[in-house]
């Protein structure tokens, strides 16, 4: 793993074509967020769509500088925050910049006076499971998202961090 830091800038619209990179490089697994109809030109309109969102946080992770993914998050009640995406480009995992951005919103929202963490991963995602129980992430129930198994399986574990 390297020892290169990371930093969470927002989200700007020139970030559209990297966002699209990232799916589409990993078509396969993200189907939900791309497949052969996703063009730039949709990815261009999703992130102006995110830039007027005033309930959502979206972030892009950057090291030395130069993108290496996508991090994006709200507050829900009672002091709850959400964890909608942590995906890195394919070129940038297991460098450790994975869990510098999500120890980096652990310690962001306890700052912040939040009591939890919260967020949905894939069952099928025995790597993306494990790294959040290494963060001490519990899976409090699951969740079938059924618009979207036409598409992929989205048997999704709900999963929880408690803060204070």
């Amino acid at each position: 793993m390297k020892d290169n830091m990371i930093n969470l800038r927002p989200l700007r619209r020139e970030d559209a074509s990297f966002l699209c990179s990232i799916f589409k490089d990993n078509a396969d697994y993200y189907q939900i967020f791309f497949d052969p109809a996703n063009t730039l030109k949709e990815w261009e309109c999703r992130v102006s769509l995110f830039l007027v969102q005033t309930d959502m946080y979206h972030c892009i992770i950057e090291s030395d500088r130069a993108p290496v993914g996508w991090l994006s998050y709200y507050d829900a009640e009672n002091s709850e925050r959400e964890l909608c995406v942590l995906v890195l480009h394919p070129d940038h995992l297991c460098k450790g910049y994975g869990t510098q951005s999500l120890a980096q919103l652990i310690e962001k929202s306890k700052a912040q006076g939040m009591d939890c963490l919260l967020l949905n991963v894939n069952q099928a995602n025995a790597r993306a499971i494990r790294f959040y129980e290494r963060f001490g992430f519990k899976i409090i129930g699951e969740e079938i998202v059924p618009e979207c198994n036409d598409a992929i399986n989205l048997a999704q574990y709900q999963m929880r961090l408690t803060l204070a």
